[in-house]
């Protein structure tokens, strides 16, 4: 009981360190970093809590893409749920913050349970947790460099999902290591449980998580009963995919790993995971007692390999291997506490214990000091939230396109103000925050980098207007922006209008003939353009341009949600059609009157639906977010849940028949 107790004190101690480390966290709204990838998670959770349930496409990104395919959903949707179950009082910004807080502040706690776990020794525990909390940053590009290195990464650059997986590794870990050492039913589920959760944080945390499940699995191997160990692991591995199949469907599944530099840099990852493992598992097969040293050895090489192969050499062997700096910390901390905890043995059998505890508590004391004087107030400055967010340019520039865009078309923004811009408003864009979903859609990275590249004004100008583009955001290298992507910022001026100039961020307009998302056309001209083939195929994207412009029928839209689009319009005849400026997919359904009509891609790629009616026509799109992938994984998810309960239930009536059967005896 004591030693419980011990452990319980221990954990809410170091909660409450660290919890007074990221304490600003908990209050406050936007991040100071506004060059970091935080508002693609606000946006996301924003869409979530605005359009829920019908959030199966969209429109704000990219031209309109599967929602998806966006990112992992606990995050987002978790922060959604905060701000919708506190009628608001929590903004979308705060309640982040508050989850990302609760994520960092528990990470060293859950990794003091998982080492003392491993060695039941306090001190190996306390040591790795300190570790990961305390070791600063030292980065000379960073202004704070003694801020711990893990707060660096969550503040500068947005980690917040791949820190709240990273909090959940050492539950995966204990979880999945009492699994394989005792298979029953409840340790089968809450295994399988907490890996599907940390599944749907984020693709590296998962990425990382497959690899340090990887290890584990192997360092159980050397304790032997291989046949026993491998069908657990395949148990977990099955039930594991089952819970995340709902949002891990095939569609997904190759969406990722395309993003992630397709099947040959897994490939590469894989080598290196199973070439690190079989080198200390040859090492250490026959030294039962080095198991916890083949777990951070390995956990450790793995990762650092993923990071030093591309810094020195740019050799990619896991997708986005610079990411993986805080698994590399953790397995580093695992050493360190192993390491000292060793130390601590050695010298126990040289001095004497009471010496060496009053040693410690010096120690501790020295180190609490270094903490306050050199951790504590780095971490309140970085983690302190910018009061006059409002008052920046990204802010600004989403104003005034929110209060000039009335009638819906898209714009042309970049670096941080393409990050923000629909965290405060609905204007759609053709940039966006999840470049992962869209791998697959053509035309939105090319003009991007036409446009940023400024030596081709007029195609640049040429491509806008087929996409829809009325207004493209320019910062010049005098912006007060933590990016500056234009080669040229003068490559629009004396082209096209000037609508917006503040502190060095100007907004043209291009000139549309119909800026609505809706306009009829004559499909035989249309179709006679044939597909656009390249970039430099200025002229089929001339006729394109023309022929959207040729016919100026009246036509209203209206999207009660982003599922569902209603269209007014008046076809004078049937050789006429309606395009749809946003990017084509078989699963939007067009029905008039109730009955089905047909819509195919244009060729730019935006959806072309044929009515062939006359007259007065009302048009309804309906998304239907439920495709046969998607439908696959929800069958797979829910046919996991039932056997999961299935399982469970019939475990307690079996310990109940058993418990009966015992007292009659």
């Amino acid at each position: 009981m004591r030693a419980n107790s011990n452990t319980i004190l221990i954990a809410v101690l170091l909660w409450v360190l660290n919890a007074i480390i990221v304490f600003p966290l908990f209050s406050g709204g936007y991040t100071q970093f506004s060059g970091s990838i935080e508002p693609a998670f606000l946006t996301d959770a924003r869409f979530i809590a605005s359009n829920f349930p019908n959030i199966g496409w969209d429109p704000l990104w990219y031209g309109g893409f599967p929602f998806h395919l966006a990112y992992p959903p606990l995050v987002p949707f978790l922060v959604a749920i905060i701000n919708q179950s506190s009628f608001g009082l929590i903004s979308i910004a705060s309640a982040y913050r508050i989850l990302i807080g609760l994520a960092y502040s528990l990470t060293p706690t859950l990794l003091y349970l998982f080492v003392f776990y491993l060695t039941k020794k306090h001190s190996a525990g306390i040591l790795a947790a300190a570790f990961y909390s305390l070791i600063p940053a030292y980065l000379p590009t960073q202004q704070f460099p003694t801020a711990p290195v893990n707060l660096t990464i969550l503040t500068s650059y947005g980690e917040g999902p791949h820190i709240v997986g990273l909090a959940l590794f050492p539950v995966c870990s204990i979880l999945f290591l009492r699994t394989l050492r005792q298979p029953t039913y409840r340790n089968y589920l809450l295994a399988s449980l907490s890996i599907a959760l940390a599944f749907l944080t984020d693709l590296v945390a998962a990425f990382a998580l497959a690899a340090i499940l990887a290890v584990l699995f192997s360092s159980e191997m050397i304790r032997g009963n291989y046949h026993g160990k491998i069908k657990t692991t395949l148990v977990c591995a099955v039930l594991s995919g089952g819970l995340v199949a709902f949002w891990y469907n095939l569609s997904f599944i190759d969406a990722s790993i395309e993003f992630g530099g397709g099947s040959g840099t897994i490939g590469l990852a894989l080598l290196v995971i199973t070439g690190s493992i079989c080198l200390y598992f040859a090492i250490l097969r026959r030294k039962r007692e080095s198991l916890n040293g083949f777990i951070a050895f390995s956990w450790t090489t793995i990762f650092a390999l993923f990071i030093a192969l591309y810094f020195l050499f740019h050799l990619t062997v896991a997708p986005q291997p610079l990411r993986y700096v805080p698994e590399l910390l953790m397995g580093l901390a695992i050493l360190v506490g192993l390491g000292a905890s060793s130390l601590f043995e050695t010298l126990s059998t040289h001095f004497e214990i009471n010496a060496i505890r009053r040693v410690s508590i010096v120690a501790i004391l020295c180190a609490l000091i270094l903490v306050s004087l050199f951790i504590l107030p780095p971490s309140w400055h970085i983690t302190t939230s910018n009061s006059d967010f409002v008052q920046g340019p990204e802010y600004q520039t989403a104003e005034w396109l929110a209060n000039h865009d009335s009638a819906g078309a898209r714009v042309f923004a970049t670096g941080s103000e393409a990050f923000w811009l629909n965290v405060f408003s609905n204007v759609p864009q053709l940039r966006g925050g999840s470049d992962q979903a869209v791998v697959n859609i053509k035309w939105w990275q090319p003009v991007t980098y036409l446009i940023l590249g400024g030596g081709e004004a007029n195609l640049s100008i040429l491509w806008m207007q087929a996409l829809d583009i009325q207004y493209v955001v320019v910062n010049s290298q005098s912006a007060p922006l933590p990016y500056h992507d234009y080669l040229n910022s003068s490559e629009f001026q004396g082209l096209l209008p000037l609508r917006y100039l503040s502190n060095g961020t100007y907004i043209y307009e291009v000139p549309l003939a119909n800026p609505q998302l809706a306009t009829v056309v004559n499909n035989t001209a249309l179709e006679s353009i044939g597909t656009v083939s390249s970039l430099y195929d200025s002229g089929r994207l001339s006729n394109y341009v023309r022929v959207l412009s040729a016919i100026q029928n009246p036509i209203t839209l209206q999207d009660p949600n982003p599922d569902t689009m209603i269209i007014k319009a008046f076809i004078q005849n049937s050789s006429q059609g309606i395009v749809v400026k946003m990017n084509y997919n078989q699963a939007w359904h067009a029905t008039l009157d109730g009955h089905s009509i047909s819509t195919q891609p244009d060729p730019v790629g935006f959806m072309l639906v044929k009515p062939e009616s006359v007259g007065n026509v009302t048009i309804v799109l309906s998304y239907i977010s439920v495709t046969n992938d998607v439908l696959a994984g929800y069958i797979i998810t829910l046919a996991t849940i039932v056997a999961v309960t299935a399982l469970v239930l019939e475990s307690k009536i079996s310990s109940r028949h058993l418990v009966a059967k015992t007292n009659v005896h």
